[in-house]
């Protein structure tokens, strides 16, 4: 029989990645800590587990982060929600994130030359 301190000393030691759920391998393949059975990016480290549009697959490796239907490839506005993808201005950053909807500014840099956002940025170019 063991030693109920033996118990508590050996759980201590060991960290379940997965808490509530089963998962005694402990399998972490892309060794964020967080268990295969319960990260919701399991290919690619994403210890935060952000899930902005809560479709259960981490904004890391989700092919639509905002969940308005349009893919993130496509998406004038891939971090908000704008499944009208409008552009008035033609600079193809959607109104829904850009910084100055009338003036065309595909790099959306602010008076002080300083883009407002680096994913918008990124997205631009």
């Amino acid at each position: 029989m063991i030693h109920p301190v033996s118990i508590l000393i050996i759980c201590s030691l060991t960290q379940d990645n997965c808490i509530l759920t089963f998962n005694p391998d402990q399998m972490d393949s892309d060794h964020d800590g967080i268990g295969n059975k319960c990260d919701n990016c399991y290919m690619i480290r994403n210890s935060d587990q952000r899930d902005s549009d809560w479709d259960g697959y981490g904004d890391i490796c989700d092919v639509d982060r905002d969940g308005d239907g349009i893919l993130n490839n496509d998406d004038k506005c891939p971090d908000n929600y704008d499944p009208s993808q409008e552009d008035m201005d033609g600079d193809r950053i959607g109104d829904a994130c850009d910084n100055c909807k009338n003036v065309r500014n595909p790099r959306q840099v602010i008076a002080s030359g300083t883009p407002a956002h680096s994913s918008v940025t990124e997205h631009a170019q």
